[in-house]
């Protein structure tokens, strides 16, 4: 990755959201009230004595057969210095526990609106090993961040080099709080990029530059074989055709703007084949072996 000179500062929306996975049981809907809460990922298990971590509640293991254990083990979270303000500050979340492999469990917040962050706990001990809120940051971080990176993007070689002309993109600078990295995103008729800064301290590196209009030719391409493959299976005769196989492989491949073959293949041999048309969801001819 390249290095970007250091600056000071942090900002503001998210137009990246990525959310923890599906949770198991529903849990509670109260706020709690303690210290700040910290927007950090730590990288090592926080001792309970820990001043950003410390619950107001005394840990009882999960255990998946009580039916109370859940609801504790959310307050127990909900309780602590890192998250107490935060959820104060956002009404009706809600909390989930489920268990991972080797003694840890998740727990993790949101609301109707938003996603409110998660933590990783040792179940035996309740210590802290992973936590993290998408707090947003301040206006003086905002401004100051902003500036020094419009700065440092300016003088990017690489940037410099795709954009040709500056003056002719209409750029925007956010901070995304639910990655916890900067976007710096370029518009110019048709064509969008978006750059990715990661922040260390008060350091800041380049990590990504992405072409969006390449990002959706590839995601309209996988929904074409998406549907493709779904017309084919629609197809009388494929039920009997893959029956006995379950080691079968599906082969897409465009034909003809909106035409796609589709076979489905088991040890080298072809089990079933279909052309379709996904622009008027038809069948134009099929085979079995």
């Amino acid at each position: 990755m390249n290095k970007l000179s250091p600056i000071l500062g942090v900002a503001l929306v998210a137009l990246l959201v990525a959310c923890q996975g599906a949770a198991s049981p529903a849990a509670t809907e109260n706020a709690a009230e303690e210290a700040p809460a910290s927007n950090e990922m730590m990288g090592e298990e926080m001792g309970m004595g820990d001043d950003q971590s410390q619950p107001s509640q005394t840990w009882q293991p999960y255990n998946e057969d009580d039916p109370t254990s859940e609801e504790a083990v959310i307050q127990y979270v909900a309780t602590s210095s890192r998250f107490a303000s935060w959820l104060e500050q956002n009404p009706g979340w809600r909390g989930y526990v489920w268990p991972t492999e080797e003694g840890f469990i998740e727990v993790e917040f949101e609301n109707d609106e938003d996603w409110l962050g998660w933590a990783l706990l040792n179940n035996a001990t309740g210590a802290f090993i992973e936590a993290f809120v998408p707090e947003p940051l301040s206006e003086e971080e905002l401004e100051a961040g902003r500036a020094a990176i419009t700065s440092l993007v300016k003088n990017d070689p690489e940037i410099t080099a795709l954009l040709e002309d500056p003056a002719a993109w209409y750029s925007e600078i956010n901070y995304n709080p639910y990655e916890g990295f900067w976007e710096v995103s370029f518009e110019r008729g048709l064509d969008s990029l978006l750059v990715i800064i990661w922040q260390e301290g008060d350091e800041y590196y380049l990590e990504e530059i992405i072409d969006l209009n390449v990002i959706e030719e590839e995601e309209a391409e996988r929904m074409a074989v998406d549907e493709a493959i779904t017309l084919a299976f629609s197809v009388e005769g494929i039920d009997a055709a893959l029956d006995g196989h379950d080691d079968w492989t599906t082969y897409v491949e465009n034909q003809n703007e909106s035409v796609y073959s589709v076979s489905f293949v088991s040890a080298g041999e072809e089990l079933f084949y279909a052309l379709v048309n996904i622009a008027d969801d038809t069948v134009l001819e099929s085979t079995t072996r």
